[in-house]
């Protein structure tokens, strides 16, 4: 899907970021789906490297902080 196919909607939609310390990130359309996102990358992600998540709102706005156990 490229970019003229999306919605002039679909364009203005908030987008919510998750980042990670190991430098991954996922855009995500709301914050109820970035939240999972946020908690699940650590278990996923290689175990050999400290993975702090953090979700950005919209806004520019940080939300929740995901620490990993270590």
């Amino acid at each position: 899907m490229g970019a003229q196919d999306v919605t002039p909607h679909e364009a203005r939609r908030p987008r919510w970021l998750v980042t990670c310390s190991c430098g991954w990130e996922r855009e995500c359309s709301s914050e109820w789906a970035a939240q999972p996102a946020s908690r699940l990358h650590p278990q996923l992600a290689p175990i050999d490297v400290t993975h702090v998540t953090r979700v950005e709102g919209p806004d520019g706005s940080a939300g929740d902080q995901q620490l990993t156990l270590t």
